[in-house]
């Protein structure tokens, strides 16, 4: 009788052992999908959502090179009519320019510039993204008047104020579909991934089971700080949009200094 119970018991144990097999493919199919799920959620948040879209691009906006970008192309607007005037005065207002967007004065129209961005790449409007400022006009006429008086009045404006169109409409890509699907598969993923997770609680109902799920949120915890880390570097060298790609720095930077 006891070398009877000893053989159950082994047996048992055996089939337990054998069985763990199939709770741990669970586990790293629950680790993949929360990990999706996750990702998802924490892209969503970054770029489809405006608060921090328009934050983010605020910042790219605000960096020196690309005030000096957007001062070049309001001097190239002004003076695209008079380009002897351009090669004259270009290297004194494009300077002038980039200086004056610094200023507390335009915050409100890098808030717009952030906000029209927003709309045509995660929502996918056909939209022009536009700078119109009656204070930069009216700088730039300033120093043409000193430095050629007789060119200022043939550069007045209809109207008086100056309207740039930084990216004409099309120009920009648009990511509202991926957007999308990563919305509606990352939840999915989620959800899934949650009832994988206490799947093998909710049977074994023992430490192991415990353990395992442990490892679970560790294997996503992981995977997490992985991408965040990596991830920036390997979209920057597949996105081929040089306006899309002047946000990935920032983006980068804000991210790391996140985690």
């Amino acid at each position: 009788m006891a070398t009877d119970t000893s053989s159950t018991t082994s047996v048992a144990a055996t089939s337990a052992r054998d069985r763990r097999w199939v709770w741990r493919v669970i586990a790293v199919l629950a680790a993949l999908l929360l990990f999706f799920g996750s990702l998802e959620a924490w892209a969503y948040r970054s770029f489809a959502n405006t608060d921090n879209f328009t934050s983010t691009t605020r910042e790219v906006l605000e960096r020196e090179d690309v005030r000096e970008v957007l001062a070049t192309r309001i001097v190239d607007r002004l003076l695209e009519k008079r380009p002897i005037l351009r090669i004259t005065l270009g290297d004194t207002l494009i300077p002038t320019v980039t200086g004056l967007l610094k200023s507390d004065v335009f915050l409100g129209m890098m808030e717009d510039i952030a906000a029209q961005l927003h709309q045509a790449v995660t929502k996918g409007q056909d939209v022009a993204i536009t700078i119109e400022s009656r204070e930069v006009q009216l700088v730039v006429l300033g120093i043409v008047r000193v430095l050629a008086r007789e060119d200022a009045d043939a550069l007045e404006l209809e109207g008086g104020t100056l309207r740039i169109v930084i990216f004409p409409e099309g120009e920009l890509p648009s990511y509202e579909r991926e957007i999308r699907t990563l919305r509606i598969a990352g939840t999915l993923a989620g959800l899934l991934g949650l009832l994988l997770l206490v799947l093998p609680l909710a049977v074994r109902r023992d430490l192991w089971s415990l353990r395992l799920a442990g490892f679970i949120l560790l294997a996503v915890a992981f995977l997490s700080i992985l991408v965040l880390a990596l991830g920036p570097r390997f979209l920057e060298s597949q996105v081929s949009s040089p306006q899309v790609k002047t946000l990935l720095p920032v983006w980068s930077r804000k991210r790391r200094s996140c985690c």
